[in-house]
């Protein structure tokens, strides 16, 4: 176990995360202790809700009620929300956030969408014209990427689940093609949260490494370092 985490934190990492597990646990067992702990996680959580949850006055509707709204107050509400929201990344200072591309294409987006609503994917015999726009971006995307004519794809609804269909594909293709049964993936300790989200799902160790303290960029050594026989990639 130790073995382990030297490699995900480095000899360092891992030591002073062993002495710290050791103190929290002899500061459990002291009376009072536990109390102590979990009164401090409080604080933390409630910290938290402050910066996350932001309480501008509106009602809230926890339970499903048991009488609609009418269109143009549904309407008007989500107009009130989006022009509250949008100042908020439009000055151009969040990074990751937003892809927002002239307000043209947003429109045309959103066209597309509303025209295309109540397609469903998963019947191309009765919506040949969805299969036909997912067959064609896939192709446009492989060919930016030099795929070749084997190469093949789908569209997701969003990052997190193209980087949880990626993981599961290279952990299936560990299994086929190399006999991987542990696999593990390596990623800087900065890397999107669903990495995490996909070594849970689909049973791969996550081996994170520490980045770069001044350029917060990843740390090719420490990446290295962390591989394994049972490395199925690098993010």
């Amino acid at each position: 176990a130790f073995a382990k985490q030297c490699r995900k934190k480095g000899v360092v990492g891992a030591v002073v995360q062993g002495v710290s597990v050791f103190f929290v646990n002899i500061a459990k067992s002291v009376p009072g202790g536990a109390a102590t702990i979990e009164a401090e996680n409080q604080k933390l959580v409630a910290k938290l809700e402050k910066m996350l949850v932001k309480d501008h006055g509106d009602e809230r509707i926890t339970v499903l009620p048991a009488h609609g709204r009418p269109s143009e107050e549904i309407v008007a509400t989500l107009e009130m929300w989006k022009e509250r929201e949008q100042g908020n990344w439009q000055s151009g200072k969040v990074s990751g956030c937003v892809y927002h591309g002239l307000n043209e294409t947003s429109d045309l987006i959103s066209k597309a969408i509303s025209t295309f609503l109540l397609s469903n994917p998963l019947h191309p015999d009765i919506f040949p014209a969805t299969r036909k726009m997912e067959a064609e971006v896939v192709s446009m995307v492989v060919n930016m990427f030099n795929g070749g004519h084997q190469a093949c794809g789908t569209t997701t609804s969003g990052g997190t689940e193209s980087i949880l269909l990626a993981m599961k594909t290279y952990r299936d293709f560990a299994r086929e093609k190399k006999g991987i049964t542990q696999p593990e993936m390596v990623v800087p300790v900065s890397a999107h949260a669903a990495f995490s989200k996909a070594a849970h799902y689909f049973q791969i160790e996550c081996v994170q490494v520490p980045v770069d303290p001044v350029t917060f960029r990843a740390d090719v050594a420490a990446m290295k370092a962390a591989v394994t026989r049972n490395t199925i990639c690098l993010v």
